[in-house]
């Protein structure tokens, strides 16, 4: 062991209950005449401060060994002083350098320094009893109450709004082991209990619901109606998300008024347009959203639902910027918000492949399709292949069978036996030149294809005429009118004009009777 460690210090001052890691180093600091990062450096024997780093967040364990050594305290309540005990239980895991959820910034660089308002305070418990000191749970963005003294938290000092740095942090004017409240800015007293009578009231159920979260902090999961036990850094994940969604643009300002018009609490004084971070928000805006989102939660899931589809929010809105979603959460989202699919029984997809089944012919081919037969086209593409086999194998229709195309798309197929076709004829000159003029015409040009050869007008009409007169399918026309794409382009082209339906009425008039 180090030699640093042999000796004890001359003032070995415990850590008081729920006490944070940097108030006790502070106290200590004052009580041997040092500020605390000239006490840090010496008790380190080394040039950088500790302190550099939020101490609280537990991430230097040699300050801790050599705290808990010098002043003859047990090591795990030394570690209890940090905030390293909510890892897992808040969030998954706690930044030991940077920013974390729920944990306040305290603000120790340069860029940050002034602006940060990360410790907080009660000031009636610091005016009060023998050791001033501050608590551990002060550093946590959902705490925003004194349940002891029912009121508001404060988070700067409420005569200059300087933010509170324990680390300039003297001895208090009683000659004690506790910490000055006297602000290093103004040199005004923190603890001045008239500034407490400006803030607004504390209601009972703002103090049940931070004893509910700190509870749930503490021991790790929680108890949610209808659902039943939750691990506490999922439950944490979802009071975020919605203070987040409460902050967050127009959706946030429309549910804000809501909970405000039917709940009547109170609204924020400013509104943003972009993703907020809820730790770096002040007391006052927390409170405020924690309440509302206290009224969501409050009869889960039946107001949250309410609140949802009364302002249109969307499954996007709900999920947005989340790294993970808990189950519990989704599936509230999931079976209450979302538009499902109509799982269709039975008996509904055997009545739609008979009615199906009687708008085609012998041959597997189609008579004609009104708008009801497409809408039960539509319906048979959204099952699955195999519901509609296995209902089809029980209709046995003799002498038809359904083709298994694997893309969704039911239809008949002619049977082998039936397989003769009417031989091609091309439209006669006689019947061509009444009809060409009714034809529209495309200036010429040259198609650079793949071994295809383009195909003129008049052969295209007569595969057109071929199609209609024997009522087969495009992908079985006769090679002799060239490809069944190139003849279908041109079809698909020409039916947009005026003449063409007169044109193939036309052509078929002349074609049954010989021409």
């Amino acid at each position: 062991m180090n030699h640093r460690y042999s000796r004890t210090w001359p003032v070995r001052l415990a850590p008081q209950e729920n006490e944070s890691c940097s108030s006790w180093t502070a106290r200590l600091a004052s009580a041997h005449g040092l500020d605390a990062l000239s006490f840090c450096c010496a008790a380190l024997n080394t040039r950088h401060s500790p302190w550099l780093r939020d101490i609280d967040r537990g991430g230097n364990r040699d300050l801790l060994e050599v705290l808990s050594s010098k002043t003859g305290v047990e090591i795990e309540r030394a570690e209890r002083t940090t905030l390293a005990a909510y890892e897992g239980r808040i969030s998954e895991r706690i930044n030991l350098k940077g920013n974390s959820r729920w944990i306040l910034p305290i603000g120790l660089n340069y860029r940050s320094k002034g602006n940060s308002f990360g410790q907080q305070y009660c000031a009636r418990c610091l005016s009060e009893g023998r050791v001033c000191y501050y608590r551990r749970d002060w550093r946590l963005a959902f705490i925003t109450l004194c349940v002891r003294h029912r009121v508001q938290l404060f988070d700067r000092c409420p005569h200059c709004a300087a933010p509170v740095d324990n680390r300039t942090a003297g001895r208090s004017r009683g000659g004690g082991s506790g910490l000055s409240t006297v602000c290093t800015r103004c040199n005004n007293d923190r603890s001045d209990a008239d500034d407490i009578s400006n803030l607004p009231a504390v209601t009972a159920a703002e103090i049940s619901f931070q004893n509910s979260l700190l509870q749930t902090a503490e021991r790790g999961w929680i108890e949610i109606p209808g659902v039943g036990p939750v691990y506490s850094h999922l439950y944490f994940v979802v009071v975020r998300r919605l203070m987040v969604l409460l902050t967050t643009g127009r959706i946030g300002t429309a549910v804000r008024q809501y909970i405000n018009r039917k709940y009547d609490s109170g609204d924020l004084d400013k509104e943003r347009q972009s993703y907020v971070t809820i730790e770096w928000l002040d007391v006052g805006t927390r409170r405020m959203l924690l309440q509302m989102v206290r009224e969501l939660l409050t009869g889960w899931p039946h107001r949250f639902v309410e609140c949802c589809k009364a302002n249109k929010l969307s499954r996007q809105a709900l999920f947005n910027h989340m790294r993970y979603i808990p189950y519990w959460y989704w599936n509230v989202v999931r079976w209450e918000l979302a538009v499902c699919r109509y799982e269709a029984t039975e008996q509904e997809i055997e009545a739609a492949l008979r009615y199906l089944y009687r708008q085609y012919d012998q041959y597997g081919n189609a008579r004609y399709f009104p708008k009801e037969v497409r809408a039960v086209g539509v319906f048979l593409n959204s099952i699955t292949w195999r519901r509609k086999e296995k209902l089809w194998q029980k209709l046995r229709v003799p002498n038809r069978r359904l083709k298994a195309n694997r893309s969704s798309q039911t239809r008949f197929q002619q049977s082998p036996e039936s397989n003769e076709l009417p031989k091609p004829q091309m439209i006669s000159n006689r019947i061509w030149k009444q009809v060409r003029d009714l034809i529209p015409t495309r200036r010429p040009y040259r198609r650079i294809s793949k071994g295809c050869v383009a195909i003129d007008d008049k052969t295209a009409l007569s595969g057109m005429v071929y199609i209609l007169a024997t009522r087969c399918t495009w992908d079985r026309l006769p090679a002799e009118f060239g490809t069944h794409h190139q003849v279908y382009s041109k079809f698909k082209r020409w039916r947009r004009t005026e003449g063409f339906t007169a044109a193939m009425a036309l052509c078929l008039q002349l074609y049954s009777g010989g021409g």
